[in-house]
């Protein structure tokens, strides 16, 4: 079995005990992974096999079990959200050989096409 491997199994079993007591910040767990030779690396690969979660709070990253998903919970999006009321104007496009990396469109103003 490849280091790469074994490292991957400690993981498996590692990480779900670590996030049963709740969420964990993500920089405690990458520290306690390290000293229990797991690399971030592989910590990270096995977080998505095993889909834990991960949410922004309070300036820190946590990491969490399904268990504890009510404690994140998602932002809903409004009713209609997705529909565009108002035309569109100006286009943003992130351009990196720009300087301040974003350039604008305007769009033309919109016209009906006649069938």
């Amino acid at each position: 079995m490849k280091r790469q491997d074994r490292m991957a199994a400690r993981a498996r079993v590692w990480l779900p005990a670590q996030l049963e007591e709740g969420p964990q910040p993500t920089r405690k767990l990458f520290e306690r992974a390290e000293a229990a030779g797991i690399s971030r690396h592989a910590l990270c690969r096995i977080q998505q096999e095993l889909g834990v979660q991960t949410a922004r709070r309070g300036g820190k990253w946590w990491w969490y079990g399904e268990a504890h998903a009510y404690l994140f919970p998602l932002k809903k999006l409004e009713e209609n959200s997705t529909t565009i009321t108002a035309p569109l104007t100006e286009l943003c496009i992130v351009d990196f050989t720009v300087p301040g990396g974003v350039r604008i469109l305007k769009l033309p103003p919109m016209t009906k096409v006649s069938t």
